[in-house]
């Protein structure tokens, strides 16, 4: 059976409990029945928007001359400004963050994509995680 988008509803509302007729006693309710897959799915697009973002912005600081596209052709030119570096280390940067692109576009297209999405939003946790780590560090 394909993914339910729908699932993310569920996941929506248990993040914004306040922001809709959702009562707070019923949150944590909510949590507990939430469908594993959707929360996986959203953490792993979660993950890859969170270290592109800080990717994106850490360009914006350091080279505010390299073009940024404004747009979805961003994503590709923040993995590019990585990928196309002469440091080991923002390269690792490129390629964790192509890896995460994919796993974010799986998570949010392929319906019927059947992975083991627990250890694919864990793998997706850590990598966004020691993008992050690396960026911030001078």
């Amino acid at each position: 059976m394909s993914f339910r988008w729908e699932s993310y509803l569920d996941v929506a509302l248990a993040l914004a409990p306040d922001a809709h007729a959702v009562t707070p006693s019923s949150v944590s309710e909510t949590l507990a029945l939430l469908n594993a897959e959707a929360r996986y799915r959203c953490a792993i697009s979660r993950a890859y928007y969170a270290a592109m973002s800080v990717c994106r912005e850490w360009i914006r600081l350091n080279a505010p001359d390299y073009p940024l596209a404004g747009d979805a052709k961003e994503h590709g030119d923040v993995r590019g400004f990585f990928l196309r570096s002469g440091q080991t280390d923002e390269q690792a940067i490129g390629h964790a963050l192509k890896q995460l692109a994919e796993w974010r576009r799986q998570a949010d297209y392929d319906a019927a994509l059947r992975l083991d999405w627990k250890r694919t939003a864990g793998a997706a946790l850590n990598r966004a995680e020691t993008i992050c780590q690396r960026i911030e560090q001078p």
